[in-house]
């Protein structure tokens, strides 16, 4: 499951994204959802598609919509997500770039179980915590080569938690100490 193909560059070619590129090179087939609001079309298909394949587990990383709980607990153990941030720190949909913009010298990959903790408000990246690690941030650190840099590293992570799936430690997060973060807009880069 990936988003769906979005323009790139001054031409706007649509371009699908790694993930479908990936998936369809090694004939996986590819869901491309645009929404998963409740009773939307794509959210039907979503959940029967799951439904068919049946899965042990799902594995989200960066995936930037907020995934109903009907669609995270299909899989048998559930699902498990990888967020760049030492949660509950930067909760949200952005948490590379406001960490570099904060200029922390260090960045977290944190896996979690998705679950909605019903005491909370705002549900997103609330979890229980699975495994956190940190990875230093270089001067010369973008963005880009921090996701790549992270991604690469934290791979190992999810490998572990998925070999260990049905004994996962899960320690409940402080969300009392929970920031959060939000998309960038234009007037974020705006430099003085």
């Amino acid at each position: 499951v990936t988003r769906p193909d979005k323009p790139v560059g001054r031409k706007g070619i649509l371009t699908p994204s790694a993930t479908k590129l990936w998936a369809e090179k090694n004939n996986i087939p590819v869901a491309t959802p645009a929404t998963l609001k409740k009773d939307a079309e794509d959210r039907i298909s979503l959940i029967n598609h799951i439904g068919h394949i049946n899965p042990d587990l799902a594995v989200v990383s960066d995936y930037g919509l907020i995934i109903p709980e009907k669609i995270f607990n299909l899989p048998k153990f559930g699902t498990i997500n990888v967020h760049f941030s030492k949660l509950p720190d930067l909760r949200g949909p952005s948490p590379v770039q406001f960490t570099l913009l904060r200029g922390d010298d260090e960045i977290w990959a944190t896996v979690f179980k998705l679950e909605n903790p019903p005491e909370l408000e705002i549900k997103m990246d609330s979890g229980p915590i699975i495994f956190q690690q940190p990875y230093s941030i270089l001067p010369v650190d973008t963005t880009e080569s921090v996701y790549r840099r992270v991604f690469s590293m934290s791979s190992q992570i999810v490998v572990n938690a998925i070999n260990t799936i049905d004994n996962l430690p899960l320690k409940d997060q402080d969300h009392s100490k929970a920031t959060f973060c939000r998309f960038l807009t234009k007037e974020d880069g705006f430099i003085e």
